[in-house]
């Protein structure tokens, strides 16, 4: 497991002859094991915060510290070894002329023949698409294809799971179902988990701790203690809830 620190990040973008400060001079300790939900309206920065921790785009300043054996840091726009990452995208991203079984094989490229293949079944047995190896990404629900990009992010036998909004456009019956799947799962497997959203009641379902972003800072945070698998309709659950979106609606 993987505890993340970050200090002082900061990240623009020219937008035309407007500068964007996506994150600003940013501080977040993560602990191992955790799961941590950051949410945010959209724009606020927070998929760019995911993009800086996982090596996908360069800081303009600041630091990220991996505090673990063979851990790494990176900073001022270098990027040196880092744990074993799985990142799951806004959408599947599967390769269309591709079996499932196949698109998790290219998780692999280094490996090959029956160990690979023994791998993979076991992947899909934890999202529950054992039955559907051989089937062609069209063949798939919404729902299915996200189990996939899951399946393919556990693959590396990631230290840390990073998670950018992957529910956002499914409809609710299986959104709802997914998250409890994926509650399961990090029970299950006790890795360090960062999930992005703009959904309080995701958040609150999922998080051990909810992290309030707004206009590229941390604006305050929430801890979650109630007990898992959490009830939605709660009055513990919506009083949650509730606070988070004052709280986020109030910040400066």
């Amino acid at each position: 497991m993987s505890e993340l620190h970050v200090s002082g990040l900061c990240r623009s973008f020219r937008n035309g002859a407007a500068e964007i400060h996506a994150v600003r001079n940013l501080d977040l300790r993560v602990p191992a094991g955790s799961f941590t939900v950051i949410v945010g309206t959209s724009g606020c920065g927070k998929t760019t915060l995911l993009r800086l921790v996982a090596g996908l785009e360069k800081p303009d300043s600041g630091v990220i510290i991996f505090d673990e054996p063979g851990g790494a840091e990176s900073g001022g726009g270098t990027s040196n070894a880092k744990p074993r990452f799985g990142f799951m995208f806004q959408d599947a991203r599967l390769l269309p002329w591709l079996t499932v079984q196949a698109n998790l094989r290219l998780a692999f490229p280094e490996k090959g023949g029956p160990e690979t293949a023994a791998e993979i079944d076991a992947v899909l047995r934890l999202v529950g698409l054992e039955n559907w190896k051989d089937a062609y990404p069209r063949r798939l629900s919404g729902g299915m294809a996200q189990r996939v990009a899951l399946a393919r992010a556990l693959c590396r036998k990631p230290r840390v799971l990073l998670l950018d909004e992957p529910f956002g456009a499914l409809d609710a019956f299986t959104r709802s179902r997914l998250r409890r799947d994926l509650d399961e799962l990090w029970r299950a497997l006790g890795i360090t988990v960062i999930l992005v959203t703009h959904d309080i009641e995701e958040a609150v379902y999922l998080a051990g701790r909810v992290i309030h972003m707004k206009d590229g800072y941390i604006s305050g945070e929430t801890e979650i203690p109630l007990p898992r698998p959490r009830q939605y309709h709660s009055p513990e659950f919506q009083e949650l809830c509730r606070k988070i979106e004052d709280e986020m609606c109030i910040a400066p």
